[in-house]
């Protein structure tokens, strides 16, 4: 019965939104776009220019707001799609939030489009948990996150914020926005569904931008059943090599696991890459950082000496 009522909210809203109109946002000026190319650093690819050209036509020439998932592997481009739709959202008037589930994501978040868009003029602020301190980029010291909060709050509210990037502190219901346009939900497998459904009922004429790289079967289930668009990025950048995946035995001790490992981790410190090395509980860390540096050591990296060389401290 829960299911049935959820299914039937999920609908109306739906229905609400394809019912609703707000005014198309203006395409960029040739000045925005030539702003936006230079800041990229590469050429689009293909399957990235035809997503933005789907999210510029929703946002442009369609007057019901968009609701759309593009979704491609880590590191396609997701990210740029969202640049160049919040651009267009504040450049015809609009705020912007951008939502992620985690603060060092949304902290990534906040770099690139504080990156990208400050040349274009647009503010772009953070705004982080009331209960937690941060440490202050400019003076080096922790300070109050309430405080911080608060005045980003009074920015967004009164309009001088164009984009706001946050985690859950974006959902609450003390957040008023001066004219919210635009919402991106980044990972959103990451959120629970009320979360989700409780930014869209806030602002049904809201259009909502949604990037994952394993979309969850709900929302697959929605795009196939009409209720959402969906892009596809196929292919990486340039210079980006696709993500392979390989799952082997691995028993610390046994020597041809332990060669294994290092194999593993002298090819990728070779090229200049990083290694995670992911155990399930904190208890087992002291032993896989034994295990680390004993193969570090075979393969001569100066991390081995607990010393560091300068170019690689990035990657261990």
């Amino acid at each position: 019965a829960a299911s049935r009522d959820h299914a039937r909210d999920l609908l109306t809203l739906a229905a609400a939104r394809s019912a609703r109109s707000r005014d198309a946002c203006a395409p960029f000026d040739d000045e925005s776009a030539a702003l936006l190319e230079a800041g990229l650093g590469y050429e689009l690819t293909a399957g990235q220019r035809q997503c933005w050209e789907d999210v510029e036509e929703d946002m442009c020439r369609r007057l019901a707001p968009m609701d759309r998932l593009v979704f491609g592997d880590v590191g396609f481009g997701k990210t740029e799609l969202a640049v160049r739709a919040a651009a267009l959202a504040v450049k015809s008037g609009r705020q912007v939030a951008i939502l992620a589930p985690t603060t060092v994501l949304a902290q990534q978040h906040y770099k690139v489009f504080r990156r990208r868009l400050e040349p274009l003029g647009i503010t772009v602020e953070f705004l982080r948990s009331p209960s937690r301190k941060y440490v202050d980029e400019a003076t080096g010291k922790k300070a109050s996150s309430a405080k911080e909060c608060r005045r980003v709050r009074e920015q967004v509210a009164s309009g001088r914020c164009g984009v706001c990037v946050g985690t859950h502190a974006l959902l609450s219901p003390k957040q008023v926005w001066h004219a919210l346009g635009l919402a991106v939900i980044d990972e959103e497998q990451r959120f629970g569904v009320r979360q989700k459904e409780r930014l869209k009922a806030a602002c049904v004429d809201v259009d909502v931008l949604t990037l994952s790289a394993t979309p969850i079967p709900r929302t697959l289930g929605a795009a196939l059943a009409g209720l959402r668009d969906t892009s596809e990025l196929p292919d990486p950048p340039p210079g980006r090599g696709e993500t392979s995946s390989l799952v082997a035995r691995d028993q610390p001790g046994r020597k041809e696991d332990d060669y294994f490992l290092t194999a593993i981790l002298e090819k990728e410190l070779a090229r200049g890459g990083q290694c995670f090395y992911v155990v399930p509980r904190i208890a087992d860390v002291p032993a896989a950082r034994r295990r680390l540096l004993g193969a570090l050591k075979a393969i001569g990296h100066p991390a081995a000496a607990g010393v560091v060389a300068p170019g690689a401290q990035d990657q261990v």
